[in-house]
């Protein structure tokens, strides 16, 4: 880590340890237990991705890449240079982002629904002190 390409305070050494268990793995980084998660972000953060974990363009691929057309070719580079990962995140992201959207949707609904009928309960509320009032004065006489 001497080119600090991982994100980690004072360590000029990374230790990253997978325990493999019968039923779920374990992950340890610098090591203190850590998620899945974590790591890959960690390692993505550094410019390993999951989609090109070497960063290796095969001798046919650089053939190709002379004879694609531009779309092709952009998608090729943009797999060399590991920015696929942040765009399948782009994606996730914006999925999570339209789910919350819809939820906050149906809250309002839900909102809109309970306010209507607390306005219905207030008014009953003012008929039945309305009422009692009369039927105490009914009963005083």
């Amino acid at each position: 880590n001497s080119d600090n390409r991982f994100s980690l305070e004072n360590s000029d050494e990374v230790v990253l340890r997978r325990t493999i268990g019968h039923k779920k793995d374990e992950f340890f980084l610098q090591r203190k237990r850590a998620t899945k998660n974590e790591i890959m972000s960690l390692l993505e953060g550094a410019g390993f991705s999951k989609s090109n974990p070497y960063y290796i363009v095969q001798q046919g691929k650089v053939n190709a890449l002379c004879t694609m057309n531009d779309s092709e070719r952009l998608r090729l580079l943009k797999e060399v240079a590991g920015t696929t990962v942040y765009d399948e995140k782009k994606a996730e992201s914006l999925v999570k982002m339209e789910e919350n959207k819809s939820s906050i949707g149906k809250i309002d609904e839900i909102l809109e629904t309970i306010e209507t009928r607390l306005d219905e309960l207030r008014g009953e509320k003012e008929e039945l002190t309305q009422y009692q009032k009369l039927d105490r004065q009914r009963r005083a006489m």
